[in-house]
């Protein structure tokens, strides 16, 4: 009996913490993704049909345009729930899914990077390969972007 109820304690403590983000919708985010420049927005004709991702088009030109192409702002999500951000130096955190809403295709995470304190970041998917989010290392700054994936 005890063997038994220590098992199960195990398994529902160790468990969960072994595959975080399995739920499909958080699988979908794994890779890393790229702020989109002004050339990559113009080949995506179904963002200019839709008023946050024209929004977040014009920040993340305002962007573009002040760094070089080789420096442009990634973030990328690994799976064990490890997180990389890039921009103007390389920060690691981590990442848990908190919900999805199907009404708007918007993924909700908890994201932690480096010592700072944990921020929730809203990831809406406008196709699997373009996003438009505030990244989890500029929180503060309340710049939405595009982001597209890296293959």
């Amino acid at each position: 009996m005890v063997k038994s109820t220590l098992a199960i304690l195990v398994v529902l403590i160790v468990v969960p913490g072994c595959i975080p983000n399995q739920q499909p919708q958080a699988q979908r985010l794994l890779g890393k993704w790229e702020v989109m420049t002004e050339q990559k927005i113009k080949q995506h004709e179904q963002l200019a049909n839709d008023s946050l991702a024209t929004r977040a088009a014009r920040e993340s030109t305002s962007i573009d345009r002040t760094v070089s192409s080789d420096n442009l702002m990634t973030v990328e999500f690994k799976s064990g729930a490890q997180l990389e951000t890039r921009a103007m130096q390389v920060k690691q955190g981590t990442w848990y899914f908190r919900g999805f809403s199907e009404a708007d295709q918007t993924v909700t995470l908890e994201c932690q990077v480096g010592r700072e304190d944990p921020v929730i970041v809203k990831v809406r998917f406008i196709t699997d390969d373009v996003i438009h989010m505030i990244p989890p290392n500029i929180t503060v700054l309340e710049k939405e972007l595009l982001f597209h994936r890296l293959h």
